[in-house]
């Protein structure tokens, strides 16, 4: 279990400022809050903070490997040191006892500077890593084995590194009990008071999460349950462009927002809110509120308020007996006419959804699911009989699971009977492995629509206790979407079928959760009702689209596709041609092969080697000259593989007139010939005897005046390690 928290911890009230120097207006006011300061360890061995802790003032001391190239934290192969480093400082540092280790992880600035030139990215596990190893040598110190260490900060709306939320929650999970805190950053965009309390979102594909100030709601709904009982500090509020000498009310809207949600015993306390920052430095006076006296007015007007801190230890929840059904005796009636059944008052129709096949105990995700009202009542979003979206778990033997939160979802917005809509709800896995089936349904108070034999939406889901590779896989159709779970349930004998006749126009959707290293996918049918004809497209991001097979019509094959290695995260079918036979369309398992990046070189233009494997039709790589003996090309295959065939697929006939191909043997240390043509006017298409190999290279013989080129190059390899359900 987390470090049991100490009252003696925590100030009375939530303000806050970064900066020693801040605590002037906190003490003059009487309002004794909260005090950060961010240290360099690179420049700084340790600090006195009695005198401050002796005020009544609650400190929070960041730890940084450094600023700027120097990282927050350092290279991974440094984390031991810069653990003893944090121990060295929090030893000499009497008066602390809340750390923080580094700031703003996710963010690429404040990724460390490795010899190369290169930055080491900090993802979560490596940052997981070295918290571990700090947390255990702080603890390790005598007298601190009580001290609060939180993970740094992730840094909201930052969509150039990826998902932030989903940042903070994988790393959560990693760390499992080894937290003590949760430290949160929220900014405005702009210096405006709208922003603090706006709920405008992000541009796709981060439509769910808020643009601005609210950004701590996003990070707060999404805390595994295990988390939701730990102190949760903002460590930096500001407006990202800076501050203005103006007081708009900024601040006292700021504490106001955050006071407000402190009030709802239902949400996890929000302990303290730091203005960044209080000093008027000279590299960013935009940051400084101490040269801006308007500032100090309006900090001065939140202050007078008085909002409090508010911490208090979860209470474990009651389970109350239901009461006992009452039982009446029959009566006997006289026959009626039974009018036709009215519908009933609450009723739902779930359309699509797209609920990730396997997730990690405790994970939180964002599903997306679109449903129509087919009852007689209107939902609101708000009164007595408020709707909301939830879920239940059921394990493989039927039972519901137990060990887990009921998280509940508002509605955007009313919906009308027979209206529909859409919405991305919150899902918790539970905290035990296993398989299970999820049922999605709509309630009003505790009662479930599902009581009122309204159909819930059913789809399986396998909890594992670490990632697996088909973790937050997910699926998505044109056709009778709430049944493309059967698709990824790992049972070959069942399958998603369209349900109606194929005609183009009709797709399916793979999103394998995150982009990934991929050299092949294969969507295959039971046997039967194979596409009749498609357009297979991959996808990084969703938005750029890259085309790797196509079959006009009457294909009656498994869709099984290699290519060269590439980041995807979807993969869509889109049907061309319409079944002879009126027959549905069906797929009954998907699989994804992992594969590791290749690389191109060339002796002539090989700034664009890599063109000939992008995978994309419109790219291609040409020598730049005409074929001259000694040309050549190189592939890199990023790791040995089992290789047995090369095709280098050229636009207009830019075949190599003469070539041979060798191979690099590590074990004998030299380069060997595997195929040779010494008059070639075709593509070059052969096969030769396995060998095991990283490179390959080609290189021509005979001089012609047609330039050299290639627009896909293929290599045939064994392909032995797909990730799907079943394997």
């Amino acid at each position: 279990m987390p470090t049991p928290i100490n009252s003696s911890h925590f100030p009375q009230y939530i303000y806050g400022v970064h900066d020693t120097g801040g605590q002037v207006p906190l003490l003059k006011s009487q309002r004794i809050g909260w005090v950060l300061d961010s240290v360099d360890l690179r420049a700084q061995a340790g600090t006195d903070y009695t005198r401050l802790a002796s005020a009544g003032l609650g400190m929070i001391v960041r730890l940084n490997n450094g600023f700027d190239t120097a990282g927050t934290i350092p290279p991974s192969e440094q984390y031991d040191a810069f653990a003893a480093q944090c121990a060295a400082y929090v030893a000499n540092s009497p008066g602390a006892r809340v750390w923080i280790i580094g700031n703003e992880m996710n963010s690429s600035a404040e990724r460390p500077l490795l010899p190369d030139g290169s930055r080491e990215a900090i993802t979560p596990e490596l940052y997981a890593l070295c918290f571990i190893k700090c947390r255990d040598a702080i603890k390790n110190i005598p007298g601190h084995a009580d001290d609060l260490v939180i993970p740094g900060a992730v840094a909201p709306c930052n969509a150039d590194t990826g998902d932030w939320v989903r940042y903070l929650v994988d790393l959560l999970v990693l760390l499992d009990t080894e937290v003590d805190g949760i430290a949160l950053h929220c900014y405005t965009h702009d210096f405006s008071v709208t922003q603090i309390t706006s709920d405008v979102v992000m541009d796709p594909p981060y439509a769910h999460h808020h643009c601005d100030f609210r950004a701590y709601r996003d990070f707060l709904n999404a805390l595994p349950a295990p988390f939701r009982s730990l102190p949760v500090f903002i460590t930096e509020a500001a407006p990202f462009e800076g501050w203005e000498n103006s007081n708009i009310g900024w601040i006292q809207s700021a504490y106001k927002e955050i006071d407000e949600w402190n009030v709802d015993p239902t949400h996890q306390a929000i302990q303290a809110l730091i203005l960044f920052r209080w000093q008027a430095a000279s590299d960013y006076p935009e940051w400084g509120i101490q040269d801006k006296l308007a500032l100090h007015d309006d900090f001065a007007a939140a202050l007078d308020a008085g909002y409090r801190a508010r911490w208090t230890p979860p209470e474990p929840k009651r389970v109350e007996p239901e009461p006992a059904p009452v039982i009446e005796s029959p009566k006997i009636e006289t026959p009626v006419v039974v009018p036709p059944p009215a519908p009933p008052q609450w009723a739902a129709q779930f359309l699509a959804h797209d609920t990730p096949v396997a997730l990690v105990v405790g994970q939180t995700v964002t599903v997306n699911l679109r449903a129509k009202n087919i009852g007689a009542r209107a939902w609101q979003t708000s009164g007595a009989n408020a709707v909301h979206l939830g879920y239940r778990w059921f394990n493989a033997h039927g039972a519901p699971q137990l060990d887990l939160e009921d998280r509940r979802t508002a509605l955007p917005n009313a919906v009308a009977a027979n209206e529909e809509i859409a919405l991305g709800a919150w899902l918790i896995a539970p905290r035990t492995p296993g398989t299970y089936t999820l049922r999605w349904d709509f309630a009003t108070g505790n009662t479930w629509f599902a009581a009122a034999d309204n159909a819930a939406l059913a789809a399986p889901v396998f909890v594992t206790s670490v990632p697996r590779d088909i973790t937050g896989w997910r699926v998505e159709s044109s056709e009778n979407p709430t049944q493309v779970a059967r698709a990824l349930d790992g049972d070959p004998l069942s399958f998603w079928t369209s349900g109606a006749p194929q005609k183009p126009g009709q797709w399916f959707r793979l999103n394998l959760g995150t982009p990934r290293w991929v050299d092949g996918i294969q969507f295959l049918s039971p046997g039967r009702n194979f596409p009749a004809g498609y357009l297979l497209r991959v996808s990084a991001d969703g938005k750029m689209w890259t085309e790797i097979a196509r079959v006009s019509s009457g294909n009656t094959y498994d869709v099984m596709i290699t290519c060269a290695p590439m980041q995807i995260q979807y993969a869509q079918i889109n049907l061309l041609a319409a079944s002879p036979a009126q027959a549905p369309w069906m797929i009954s398992e998907i699989l994804a092969h992992p594969a590791t990046a290749w690389s191109a070189n060339a002796s002539h233009n090989a700034r664009a080697a890599g063109r000939a494997i992008d995978n994309r039709a419109e790219t291609a790589w040409a020598s730049g000259a005409a074929q001259t003996p000694s040309m050549w090309f190189q592939l890199d295959l990023g790791r040995a593989e089992m290789v047995s065939g090369l095709a280098l697929i050229a636009p207009a006939n830019e075949n190599p007139v003469g070539f041979r191909i060798t191979t690099w043997n590590a074990s004998a240390n030299r380069w060997q010939v595997v195929c040779e043509r010494t008059n070639n006017a075709a593509p070059v298409d052969v096969s030769f005897t396995a060998t095991q190999t990283q490179f390959i290279n080609i290189q021509l013989t005979r001089a012609s005046k047609s330039v050299w080129a290639i627009q896909h190059a293929r290599v045939a390899r064994e392909m032995e390690t797909w990730l799907g359900p079943n394997v």
